[in-house]
């Protein structure tokens, strides 16, 4: 049986901000100064991560993608986490 990555999460948490995205959850901003724009979209749908790697470039993008279909991307750099787990191919998300 084969099995395939899902991501459930990823943060970004660098001196006086944190972004965090967990999928079917509303996202989470702790800004220091509190000067941050927000469009709310509503809760993560899903994210997917994928390799930006090249002959220059070592990294990854993880999309994030909204109940109402708007997608957010986070580029890998300092700061930058994930979870997921292992799914077999023939499960299906809720």
């Amino acid at each position: 049986m084969s099995k395939h990555w899902v991501q459930d999460s990823v943060e970004v948490e660098n001196p006086y901000r944190y972004r965090g995205y967990f999928v079917g959850r509303e996202p989470i901003f702790d800004i220091q100064n509190f000067a941050y724009a927000y469009v709310d979209h509503g809760k993560v749908a899903k994210i997917e991560e994928r390799s930006i790697s090249d002959m220059e470039t070592v990294g990854n993008v993880s999309s994030v993608t909204f109940e109402d279909g708007a997608i957010t991307e986070v580029q890998s750099g300092p700061g930058y986490m994930t979870s997921g787990h292992w799914e077999d191919e023939d499960e299906t998300r809720d």
